[in-house]
């Protein structure tokens, strides 16, 4: 989502011929990545390369468009909510729970992020 949000200055600014490279870039990426990884990881491996696509392509598209079309982002915002997210992922993943535990943890968590995140910065949006 994020990557569609930041890719909008291509297309504000009329040079449409960045999406298809950018577009480009991240086909090489995900065909690369998914040759490396899906011998070794199967299924998480294409995962894994749709993940690493989408970061390149975002990353590509940002700082691209900060010299066409600049636009300001938030950028310390959005990466602290996905370090915090990515964090919290693993520690679900990593507690070694299985089943219903590993449910009940990873809502509660889910919850605990959800709510922190309206308190810091959604109840603005939601006041509307």
């Amino acid at each position: 989502g994020i990557y569609y949000n930041i890719s909008i200055w291509y297309k504000l600014s009329g040079k449409t011929i960045y999406g298809a490279l950018i577009a480009i870039i991240g086909t090489v990426v995900f065909i690369a990545s998914n040759i490396i990884l899906i011998p070794t990881l199967g299924k998480i491996g294409a995962s894994y390369a749709s993940l690493s696509c989408f970061t390149v392509m975002c990353a590509v598209a940002y700082f691209i468009g900060q010299k066409k079309y600049p636009i300001n982002y938030p950028i310390v915002k959005m990466v602290f909510y996905i370090l915090v997210g990515i964090a919290l992922y693993s520690l679900v993943i990593f507690t070694g729970l299985q089943g219903a535990p590993k449910i009940i943890l990873g809502l509660f968590i889910l919850s605990a992020y959800l709510f922190v995140a309206y308190k810091r910065d959604l109840h603005r949006i939601f006041q509307l």
